[in-house]
This record gives structure tokens, sequence and C-alpha cells, in this order.
């Protein structure tokens, strides 16, 4: 892993030149090919098929069928170069937000590219003369159809649907709460903070713990972040939650056998965070270090536990790392209080 930091004198760590390039030719890439498409893309526009010999029209098929899997690998390897980059920044804690997060590269670039391939789709289809349905606005619909249609979709289409009109939230609201990314908040300062970085994200619903404790349920697809003052709002969030999200942060006053709940929850998690209030007392260690041995062999997508560790006892880490590692395939670094395990970044 040495050979993915760059010590620089004046500013301490930060991404090597390896890495760097690695992040610049895949970006480069994907970008090079969404260009191609946008170069042919003014070619395709509805009505397409008219007047095309069925022999032309097959090359053209296989044509944007080809472009589709290139770029379609292309995105795969943006997304194992975003993991790599994200799992290197959180073992030495440099800041990924601005890299990451970039409008032109890293997610915003992948969520793009995958717009993209529904837009080839779309024409391929046309051009395979495959029937196209014709939208129907979800307001005209009878009543009684609306709420049948809502109640048979499943989480996570619900979790498309309710941004697309004011229609659609209120009728999925009426079966419970759905988010793509949920933020719960610890005050109404905390909430402030909070919604100054991820106010501007659509994909964010930000919460305050009061607010949310209220709830009967909430399935969470994507990303789950919670910071809540006392235990008891942790048992009521493990009644309440629900999700097959693949990012978990638990800040604040809960137990370890919550934050073990948590990471439990969704079998489809791969980044897991537990913040320096977790509660973890030294005779409590073994029961946790199994918990977490058993988690990482059971769960398959895993790829990252980190966890702070200012609050415990000095031992900790040393004897995490023994236990992780004499057990599962997972390295585990610790540097400053912060502990890393994960697999070998791979790129």
């Amino acid at each position: 892993m040495n050979s993915v930091v760059y010590l620089t004198p004046d500013s301490g760590p930060s991404l090597s030149p390896y890495v760097l390039q690695k992040w610049t030719h895949t970006n480069y890439r994907v970008n090079s090919l969404l260009k191609e498409w946008k170069q042919l893309q003014h070619r395709y526009k509805y009505p397409l098929t008219t007047n095309i010999p069925p022999a032309t029209k097959q090359l053209i098929t296989v044509s944007l069928q080809r472009l589709r899997s290139r770029i379609n690998n292309s995105i795969s390897s943006l997304g194992n170069v975003l993991e790599y980059t994200y799992i290197v920044c959180v073992i030495y804690q440099l800041d990924h937000t601005t890299l990451l997060r970039h409008p032109r590269t890293g997610v915003n670039l992948k969520e793009y590219a995958n717009r993209i391939i529904n837009a080839i789709d779309n024409v391929i289809d046309a051009l395979l003369d495959r029937p196209r349905v014709t939208p129907l606005k979800f307001k005209k619909l009878p009543y009684e159809f609306q709420s049948r249609l809502v109640a048979l979709l499943p989480p996570r289409d619900l979790v498309a649907f309710k941004i697309s009109g004011k229609t659609a939230l209120n009728s999925v609201n009426q079966r419970g709460m759905f988010s793509q990314c949920l933020y719960v908040t610890s005050c109404n300062a905390n909430y402030q903070d909070v919604k100054a970085v991820y106010g501007n994200r659509p994909h964010y619903d930000i919460m305050s713990t009061s607010f949310f404790l209220k709830l009967s349920s909430h399935f969470v697809q994507d990303t789950l972040k919670l910071n809540m003052k006392t235990p008891e709002n942790f048992d009521r969030a493990v009644e309440i939650l629900s999700g097959d999200y693949f990012t978990l942060v638990l800040r604040g006053h809960c137990t370890w056998k919550h934050a073990i709940h948590f990471m439990n929850l969704s079998k489809t998690i791969k980044f897991v965070i537990l913040g320096y209030e977790v509660a973890l007392r030294v005779e409590e260690f073994d029961g946790f270090f199994e918990a977490v041995v058993l988690w990482l062999q059971q769960m398959k997508h895993v790829v990252l536990l980190k966890i702070e560790c200012h609050h415990l006892n000095v031992s900790f880490e040393s004897r995490f790392a023994v236990c992780v590692e004499s057990q599962t395939t997972f390295k585990v670094y610790y540097k400053n209080r912060h502990l890393v395990a994960h697999k070998k970044p791979q790129i």
C-alpha cells in the first residue's frame, strides 16, 4: 500500500502519481467514449427506422451494441478506481470529497454514463422493432389503481418513483418512508451543518432525530448515516429501519451491538464507519471481535470497515488486528487511533 501514497515535506501524505495517473486515465476513457456517442446521437432521433434497409439496420445495431459494451466496461473500470481511491483516502485520512465528487469525473461521471447506456438501449430497441410503451401520467390513473400500484412496487423502485412528482411522492409516503440516502442528525445545530453540506444533493433525505423517531418504518437504498444522542434512540432505530444500503456511518452514543445489527441488516453492504462514541468496554472486546470476524466472513461485498478508536483502551487496535488478520483475508491498518480493516485494493 505504500506505493499509493506520496509523502510531501510541506503538506504531508497525498495520493501518489501512480494513483492519480490511473484516476486520470480511467476518467478520460469514459469521457472519450461518451463523446463518441454524443457525435452519433443526433442520427438516432425518432422515428429512426423509416426507410432503413434491413442489412443497414443490422450493421447499425451491432455497432451500437459494441459501443454500449465498451462504455459499460469503462464504467466498470471507473467503479473499481472509485472504490480503490476511496479506500486509500480512508486508510491514510486524505480528503476525497473534491476528487470523487467533481462534476465531470468520479461518481457524477459514472451516473451520467449509466444514463447514456439507457439512451443507447432505447435506440437499439427501436432498431430491433421492439414494442415501445407509451408513458401514462401517474396522476391520471384512478386513485384505487394508484394505491394498488404503490403497494406492489418493490422498495428500490419506490425510491426512484417518489421523485417523479408530487403526486407520486405523496402516494409513496402513505406506504412508508423510502430514501436513497438518509442522514439522521443529533440536534438542530448538527442538522444545519449537515444541510449545508448535503442539502443540494437531491438523493439525500436529512432528518432530525425527533422527526425520525416518530416514523413507523423507513427503507434506505444506498447510504445510511445515523448520529443520535442515546442508546434508546438507536433501540428505536432498530425497529424503524430496513434496507439494502451499501454505506453505513454510525456516530453518537450507540452500543457495539447496535453497530453489529446495522452492519448485518443490509446484505449488500460494502463500507462501514463507526465513530468514536460507539460504546465498547474492554471486557466486551472479544465478543465484538468475534461478531466482526463472522460478519467479514459472511458478507461477500464488504471491502472496508473503519473504526475511530480515540475512546477505546489502547490495546484495542493490536488485538483487533491479530484477530481479524488471522481469521479473514482482510488487512488491518491503524494509526493515530484510526483503524481500517480492508480488502487489498486492485486496479
